[in-house]
């Protein structure tokens, strides 16, 4: 029995070393000391060992208590949720990072307090990490990743479109993408309008030029996020778009998008 537990509390300590490291992690994104695509395998490899060593913990205290191996359990289960590719949660330190970057003040606090932006937020990776914490008692486990999967489940029915007796299934960007839609000002919206544009035409005309392959990385992440990265895009091409055509004229005269060398507080997750 003792050799059970202190393998427990060896589980225990290397989960609790790596909810902070989450934390850094998502700091890091944010300050922009660290990439996107980066953060989001970090996370994502991160996840999957806790995970494992939650369903290891379990096990192991079992014999001691079976509520503090359920309480494991779920969390682990928590944890598999979050982290499923096309039903799981945001990276949500990297959508925080590009919504403000791209919104005003006043759009971004609008934004936060919209019930599809903290669905978001409390069904994200970054909320199911933190569904348990060392310090943490078992209610009050059970009940943060009670909240975790009330969200999961109403971010499941929102990102699906429901069409008479077919429903098409949309992935999770879909709720932040409505919710920026809500509250952007019309000049926020052409913005992101003229930018879909012209990565679009990028990628089409030629995928293997700069632009071609700089559209591709945006779109990868800002698909995943809701979040379009105009300013991004704008730094690539060279571009300061205050001197740009901004206006729901999407076709007219641009930058060279196919070609040539061209030269980037979040509220709590409770």
């Amino acid at each position: 029995m003792s050799e059970d537990l202190s393998k427990a509390n060896q589980l225990v300590a290397a989960m609790a070393t790596r909810n902070r490291v989450a934390v850094m992690m998502a700091n890091d994104v944010r300050d922009r000391r660290l990439g996107d695509a980066e953060y989001i395998e970090r996370l994502s490899r991160l996840m999957k060992e806790q995970a494992e060593s939650a369903d290891l913990a379990a096990a192991t205290v079992r014999d001691a208590s079976v509520d503090a191996a359920r309480s494991l359990e779920n969390y682990r289960d928590v944890l598999t949720a979050a982290a499923d590719p096309v039903t799981g949660g945001q990276e949500w330190a990297v959508a925080d990072r590009s919504l403000t970057t791209e919104l005003s003040k006043t759009e971004n606090a609008k934004l936060l307090r919209d019930d599809r932006i903290q669905m978001t937020i409390r069904a994200s990776k970054e909320s199911a990490m933190h569904t348990w914490s060392p310090g943490a008692s078992m209610s009050e486990v059970e009940a943060a990743c009670e909240r975790f999967w009330t969200n999961h489940e109403q971010q499941d029915r929102q990102r699906s479109l429901r069409l008479g007796s077919w429903t098409a299934g949309y992935d999770r960007s879909r709720p932040v993408t409505e919710a920026i839609r809500a509250i952007a000002s019309e000049d926020t919206l052409n913005r992101i309008a003229k930018t879909k544009f012209e990565q679009s035409q990028a990628l089409s005309t030629d995928p293997d030029s700069p632009a071609g392959r700089e559209a591709a990385r945006l779109m990868t992440v800002d698909r995943s996020t809701g979040v379009t990265r105009t300013q991004e895009w704008d730094r690539s091409l060279g571009r300061d778009r205050s001197l740009a055509k901004v206006g729901p004229d999407m076709t007219g005269p641009g930058p060279d998008v196919t070609g040539g060398s061209r030269s980037p507080e979040t509220p709590g997750l409770d």
